[in-house]
């Protein structure tokens, strides 16, 4: 999300660190916030918070022991908590008015104030996580005019934004300086020269380090809003108004996302009571349209804006509803527009200074100021996706002073810290909160969902938090030191559903389930052989139908043989018949031929010489 920077001046501290997790079928009933306790009781002045999307959260404060001013910090992380005790982040003989902090990626932070006294500075100064502040400096000039509505902001590589307002040729102006992980403080820029005050400052810077700033610009005779946009690679650009916005304005706000999206609201007086309005900004894209958020007949007070991924935000305001003012809050889907306001408290007593995180899921987190009998008490409220808002409950019930303004930010694995003060008598002490609003986390190992056994009892283990009590298809189950579980369980033959229950000590509650499904093997054998029975019956219809195409086949081929057997014998009696004639004509012609040459020779003397002619004489036989 764009870290963003906002306008507070507080005068005490109070810590609560909420962390939610959002697990299938969650449920956390109430939410226990768990009970206040007093961490410090020095009058603390100025207060900021930050937290990056990894779980470090970084608070800083000012005190004020005359004639030295003082300055605190206290990080904590969403794995070990906080630390044991505040650092020293600066200690000078002037007077703090006003104190910012911002954090990166690794825990790194800067803190930015500025002083009154001798001199009017602007100072800085950077922590590397796990090491000690470093040095302030000033990041302006020395001597200057007086600056206020200080923002700062970093991006994932350690880079910073600072902004503040100071006189330049007569009116309040728009200054920025650059801070580069590794180099260091730029010249401070003049981000607008217009003819009229500047106020209402505010900045969001997306994880590359582009960023926006806005603020309402006077002009003569009326107000619009301003702003200006700072990329990396080109550096600031020139500013210029929000067409449609000169009229009487107020709270001017401004909120946005990593990915470079980002939302300006903002009060517009309509002559007869306040509307708010926004305007959104696509990344790569640019402003849009001009629209309203509400147009009720009652003016909304405070508006706060916070953004998660998508472009998707919320805002809360209070506004008058009977006899009290309440808390009021709506989202916006890009696409869909904003929803209607929604009333996300029912108390009886006027409700103050609402303010609103966001993750990058759509999961937020309001708090708020607000008479409960004679004083008043912090409350709070989340926002589910899925689920909407809870029920507003009740976070401190100290009796001994009025709880004021508060921050809240939250990361995107839903831990929070929630900030606020709280006076007793003419002072402000610092109070904390350590509410455990994570659900546990169950892990069933085994069985593996949508597997299936052949046993009618499983053993089902796995791992929860430990000291949880657990509830599985309605049984109670041990649940070890370290968390682990097992437990037999009996099952019914086909699909079963395995439902595992764990509730925590603070009242939190998580439901997993798998599906298991039971064969039982001696059924199965028994379809198994009806099967093969049935195919087996299949098979030797099949063979039968096989072997009597076969005999049929076997009879056409026999009847083919007989006509080819009659065939051919009668092809070889012919060929016998027609040898026989042919024979029988040879022996005609030759004996036709031999009567012939005896005819011809019948009469005729034989030739001079000749002995007549006689028949042969046969040979003597041997004596």
């Amino acid at each position: 999300m764009w870290r963003v920077s906002v306008r507070k001046s507080v005068c005490v501290l109070t810590i609560a660190i909420l962390t939610f997790s959002v697990l299938p079928m969650i449920s956390s009933g109430e939410y226990d916030w768990g009970e206040e306790f007093l961490l410090s009781f020095e009058d603390v002045k100025y207060f900021d918070l930050a937290m990056n999307d990894d779980g470090k959260g970084i608070v800083v404060w000012s005190i004020y022991d005359d004639p030295v001013s003082f300055i605190y910090s206290m990080r904590y992380n969403a794995d070990t908590g906080w630390d044991e005790s505040p650092t020293d982040v600066y200690a000078n003989a002037f007077t703090v008015n006003e104190l910012k902090v911002a954090i990166d990626d690794e825990g790194n932070a800067i803190a930015l104030w500025r002083e009154w006294g001798a001199i009017n500075r602007v100072c800085a100064s950077y922590y590397e996580y796990g090491n000690v502040w470093g040095p302030f400096e000033s990041i302006r000039p020395d001597p200057s005019p007086p600056a206020s509505s200080l923002g700062i902001e970093m991006d994932d590589g350690g880079n910073a934004i600072a902004v503040w307002m100071q006189s330049e040729d007569g009116y309040e102006s728009v200054f920025a300086n650059r801070y580069l992980d590794g180099v260091g403080w730029g010249t401070p820029t003049l981000l607008e020269n217009q003819p009229g005050e500047a106020s209402l400052l505010n900045m969001a810077m997306d994880a590359d380090g582009d960023a926006l700033v806005v603020w309402r610009q006077y002009n003569v005779t009326d107000y619009n809003v301003r702003y200006n946009t700072y990329n990396v690679t080109d550096g600031w650009g020139i500013s210029d108004t929000f067409p449609d916005t000169l009229g009487f304005l107020t709270n001017v706000e401004l909120a946005g996302d990593d990915d470079g999206n980002a939302m300006a609201i903002w009060r517009y007086y309509n002559t007869t009571n306040y509307d708010l309005f926004y305007r959104s900004y696509t990344a790569g894209v640019g402003w849009q349209s001009i629209g309203l958020v509400e147009d009720s007949p009652d003016s909304p007070y405070y508006p706060e804006i916070a953004m998660g991924g998508n472009g998707r935000a919320i805002a809360v305001w209070q506004q008058q509803d009977g006899s009290f003012q309440h808390v009021f809050a709506c989202r916006f889907i890009p696409g869909s527009g904003w929803s209607a306001p929604e009333r996300i408290e029912s108390n009886r007593g006027d409700a103050n200074l609402p303010q609103i995180a966001m993750d990058s899921s759509g999961n937020a987190i309001a708090v708020w100021a607000q008479y409960y009998g004679e004083q008043k008490n912090l409350w709070g409220n989340r926002y589910e996706v899925g689920t909407g808002w809870r029920t507003a409950l009740l976070l401190e019930d100290n009796h001994l002073g009025n709880a004021m303004e508060s921050l809240v930010e939250m990361d995107d694995d839903l831990n929070a810290i929630v900030i606020w003060r709280q006076y007793y008598e003419w002072e402000s002490d610092i109070w904390a909160l350590t509410p455990d609003f994570k659900p546990p986390v169950i892990n069933i190992n085994s069985p593996s969902n949508g597997s299936t056994v052949e046993t009618p009892v499983i053993t089902v283990s796995g791992t929860t938090e430990p000291g949880a009590s657990l509830i599985i298809n309605g049984i109670n189950v041990a649940v070890g030191s370290s968390g682990a579980f097992s437990f037999e369980l009996g099952l019914s033959e086909g699909n079963n559903t395995i439902s595992a229950t764990a509730t925590d000590g603070a009242g939190n509650r998580a439901t997993v389930q798998v599906m298991v499904s039971y064969a039982d093997p001696v059924a199965g054998l028994q379809d198994e052989l009806l099967n093969l029975r049935n195919e087996l019956n299949e098979t030797m219809s099949e063979l039968n139908s096989t072997q009597d195409q076969l005999n049929s086949a076997e009879s056409e081929l026999d009847k083919i043989d007989f006509w080819r057997m009659l065939s051919i014998g009668g092809m070889i009696a012919a060929i016998v018949a027609l040898i026989a004639a042919l024979i029988a004509m040879l022996m005609a012609f030759r004996q036709r031929r031999e009567s012939g040459r005896l005819e011809s020779t019948k009469g005729r003397k034989p030739p001079k010489g000749a002995a007549p002619h006689a028949m042969p004489q046969a040979p003597e036989a041997p004596a």
